[in-house]
């Protein structure tokens, strides 16, 4: 079978599937981007797989991706939500944690399967690299993929039904979310003035206090022909063009 024997093909094919299941909406549900792994799980099964190189590189370019876009946030949020947000993810993962453990034990499973199968009920791919590293063993792979298309459908679900359960107006929250991110980091406006008034003739601009009376900021003063960045103790003349 020619995806087996050229491993690179057989990632794009997989890549170009996932894709375009993931696009598919059943009762306005999709997989999105998720779906990639439930055909590389029908692939692998055919014996499909892909060089190690290209698996640790598909690894960091997931984890930096996640980290690319979280990163603008998450200051502001961890400022406002911090404690919150650090409680209700230490229960899940504790949670989580617990129930595996229990479950090992009760069914007697093995302690590599048990990882896997928590890091895929938690969709966890960084946590799936940390047990391979630590387990050594293809038990966490296998566990990971068996829990891991049940947890992505599980946050879907929850995810699709918890809003008409709590009867929340998506669009309305969103709307109001960003209305707040707006008012907390207003747009910032670009203009240029001419100064004009004679009693601002031959004052600095810390005497005009500009930034404490208008709440702008002064970066760029032409004089002249002459264009540079102002200082407190730079000097406004009539006729200056203020930026």
């Amino acid at each position: 079978m020619e995806l087996i024997n050229n491993p690179i093909l057989g990632l794009f094919v997989i890549i170009t599937l996932g894709f375009i299941v993931g696009k598919v909406r059943i009762a306005s549900i999709s997989f999105d981007m998720s779906a990639v792994i439930f055909v590389a799980l029908a692939f692998g099964h055919f014996g499909v797989s892909i060089p190690p190189v290209i698996e640790r590189i598909g690894m960091v370019l997931f984890i930096f991706t996640v980290g690319i876009q979280a990163g603008p946030g998450f200051v502001d949020s961890f400022k406002k939500h911090g404690r919150n947000l650090a409680l209700l993810a230490s229960f899940i993962v504790i949670s989580g944690v617990l129930l595996a453990f229990g479950f090992m034990k009760l069914f007697s499973i093995d302690k590599s399967l048990a990882v896997g199968l928590l890091c895929g009920a938690l969709t966890s791919t960084p946590g799936l690299t940390v047990a391979i590293d630590a387990t050594s063993s293809p038990l966490a792979s296998i566990g990971y993929g068996i829990a891991y298309p049940l947890g992505v459908i599980g946050v879907i679900v929850f995810v699709k039904l918890i809003p008409r359960i709590l009867r929340i107006d998506l669009a309305k929250e969103n709307s109001r979310v960003e209305a707040e991110e707006q008012r907390a980091s207003p747009s910032i406006l670009n203009a240029h003035f001419e100064v004009e008034n004679l009693s601002v003739n031959g004052k600095t601009i810390c005497e005009l206090k500009l930034r404490s009376m208008t709440g702008a900021t002064v970066s760029r003063i032409q004089h002249g022909e002459h264009c540079f960045t102002p200082s407190f103790d730079t000097v406004l003349y009539v006729g200056d063009i203020i930026k």
